[in-house]
């Protein structure tokens, strides 16, 4: 499936690089813009939505940055688009693997998968969107 537009949220911007080609080199997607901190993630989601652009497809978000980290995002953005009428899928990508993170991702509405960094080609054909 080739969605239309990916949002990568990571702190790390070697990770967001790969991540990026990865999605580039199997044509996942036909847009993909990176944010390597929650505040920057949540201004440029902001200001999709004050444009009237669609919300991104689909979110890849990293759950341990500095400051605000990936639960922050998760929590935000399920309280600002709860009632939106085409939310973002979340997937989370992550170094963690603590089955707490696990459990209390899955808590969110938006969050449809949990996949343990670096992101690979196979993770990107097994996604049932």
């Amino acid at each position: 499936m080739k969605v239309v537009s990916v949002l990568l949220i990571d702190d790390n911007d070697v990770d967001n690089f790969i991540h990026r080609r990865v999605i580039d080199i199997t044509g996942f997607a036909e847009n993909v813009h990176a944010c390597t901190s929650v505040k920057g993630a949540k201004d440029f989601v902001d200001t999709l939505v004050k444009s009237g652009e669609s919300l991104p497809d689909i979110i890849f978000l990293d759950l341990n940055m500095p400051g605000e980290n990936g639960f922050a995002f998760l929590e935000w953005f399920t309280n600002t688009f709860a009632q939106h009428s085409n939310p973002s899928k979340i997937i989370i990508l992550t170094s963690s693997n603590n089955q707490a993170d696990v459990d209390h991702v899955f808590s969110f509405s938006n969050v449809v998968k949990f996949i343990t960094k670096p992101l690979k080609k196979e993770d990107l054909t097994q996604l049932a969107l």
